[in-house]
């Protein structure tokens, strides 16, 4: 059982060798396409405005609790022991409720990020396709340039996808 096997796996392997020297690839840097791409400059822009607006609500509240916590620090000689630990568990309180909403915030932030990028992505890929199917371009595949150990320049299509990208999608919308 273990020959058979054996020999399956070694006929499988030289047909995919065999098969991929007939196969003409095509590298793609994705990520540098997506950094340098006009849509996700423009997202970048808007994250950040959301990013100051955000940080400016938050150091309100941040101020509201340090005001708490000075009065409540300023009365601590005339409150009673129990008063002021019932202030004290409520400005803890106060403090976990802001750093969630810190923390909701940035993860809103993120997400809006990572579904600007995953759109942008979807748009390189559509390209890609229409290119295979262009006479002017010859490949059976398409790789991450991440994930190839070589390549040759020749074969790296990402400055086209890159023009024919910004081309077409300049905005991406956001969803904060």
């Amino acid at each position: 059982m273990k020959k058979i096997f054996s020999i399956v796996a070694v006929i499988g392997l030289f047909l995919v060798i065999s098969n991929a020297n007939a196969t003409n690839v095509a590298v793609i840097d994705i990520e540098k396409i997506v950094e340098n791409s006009i849509a996700m400059k423009n997202v970048n822009k808007k994250l950040t405005n959301s990013k100051n607006l955000m940080q400016k609500e938050l150091q309100k509240e941040e101020g509201v609790l340090n005001a708490k916590r000075d009065d409540i620090a300023s009365k601590s000689s005339i409150l009673s022991k129990q008063a002021l630990e019932g202030k004290m568990l409520g400005f803890q309180k106060d403090v976990i409720t802001f750093q969630k909403k810190v923390k909701s915030e940035e993860e809103k932030l993120q997400k809006a990020y990572m579904g600007a990028v995953g759109e942008i992505t979807d748009e390189i890929k559509i390209i890609v396709e229409e290119m295979k199917d262009e006479k002017e371009y010859s490949f059976d595949v398409a790789i991450a340039s991440s994930v190839a150990i070589y390549s040759s320049n020749d074969i790296d299509i990402s400055a086209v996808v890159l023009k024919r990208l910004n081309k077409k999608v300049k905005i991406i919308a956001l969803s904060i």
